[in-house]
């Protein structure tokens, strides 16, 4: 329940409801906020209720909160709609460029941004992919993650500028400690990884704008249009280095992905799907696993969390060097 009202806005439970819009239009949002409201991250209430008036929402109690936003959902109108506000260090900044150059095609439609919020349409009922693995629909899944990507790059305009490419996200290579990586990652894998990373960089074919983190947490079912992408991160590289976040997930099946007969079947699967060479796929696999790894222990986790990509990238190796 919000409990800082904006001005000329009423409250209902679980509800902020905005005043009319010809009252919106005369109300002086930051004369009543001050003008850094949208840089206090900590105040939540106010950051939800200026929105709530601004955009002209319904915003219902449910909110979630996740590493790079917070998120809050209602509706616009009769529209449901989804609410981001973007935290000062999220990976999502670019996220509404990325939804506008795509424009709803295989992703969730952008209603309204501005630099530190975006209301995106909401996916109903917005069952996470991730389900139809949970209930061994996993090769069903893999089809679907490689529809979504042909979906999001058929006839696309020519690429935006502003996305980082793919190369510059292998900094944690080199940024950590080798002595503190090689207590849960292997060094020798640690070299391979970074070194079958530079050489993919290095040889990509045509480049897309990526998603960045297409998993299978990433992709909602809508009843009316389908599934859809959400949550972008932005990204310039191949189409092959799109499929190497699906092959680590979903995250809470540490059984499954990482194992071998596994990664062979997806990766078949992928390649069929989308007319891309084993060897390429596989070696995103193999160099994302172990990046992922560093990552985790980057951000302050232990050999035992990182250990199912380890193994996953085990894998990936030894098929890629069977290719």
């Amino acid at each position: 329940m919000l409990n800082f009202m904006a001005k000329d806005t009423w409250q209902e439970p679980g509800l902020i409801i905005a005043p009319p819009s010809e009252y919106r239009s005369e109300f002086d949002f930051t004369a009543y906020f001050g003008a850094n409201i949208l840089n206090i991250p900590g105040d939540l209430n106010s950051r939800l209720t200026y929105y709530a008036a601004f955009w002209g929402l319904e915003l219902e109690a449910r909110q979630i909160e996740t590493f790079s936003s917070s998120v809050a959902f209602g509706r616009q109108g009769p529209k449901p709609v989804v609410l981001k506000l973007i935290k000062a260090h999220s990976d999502e900044h670019n996220s509404w460029r990325w939804l506008q150059y795509h424009a709803g095609r295989g992703a969730v439609a952008l209603l309204e941004f501005d630099s530190q919020a975006v209301l995106l349409e909401q996916a109903v009922p917005g069952t996470e992919l991730a389900g139809l693995v949970k209930n061994g629909r996993d090769e069903e899944a893999i089809h679907l993650v490689c529809r979504t990507i042909k979906d999001l790059h058929t006839g696309k305009a020519p690429l935006p500028g502003g996305f980082p490419a793919v190369e510059e996200w292998a900094g944690a290579f080199e940024r950590n400690s080798r002595e503190i990586l090689a207590a849960s990652i292997p060094l020798e894998l640690l070299d391979k990884a970074h070194t079958t990373y530079r050489e993919l960089c290095a040889s990509q074919g045509p480049r897309y704008l990526l998603h960045g983190d297409l998993h299978h947490y990433n992709i909602l079912q809508d009843g009316v249009t389908g599934w859809k992408v959400i949550d972008p991160k932005g990204v310039v590289g191949e189409l092959a280095y799109e499929t190497g976040a699906m092959l680590r997930n979903p995250f809470e099946l540490p059984g499954l992905y990482p194992d071998p007969l596994t990664v062979c079947r997806r990766v078949k699967i992928i390649c069929q799907e989308l007319g891309l060479a084993e060897k390429r796929v596989l070696g995103w696999c193999f160099s994302q696993a172990v990046l992922s790894a560093v990552w985790t222990i980057e951000d302050g986790g232990n050999a035992e969390k990182a250990s199912p990509a380890v193994r996953l990238a085990g894998a990936a190796l030894a098929l890629m060097q069977q290719a």
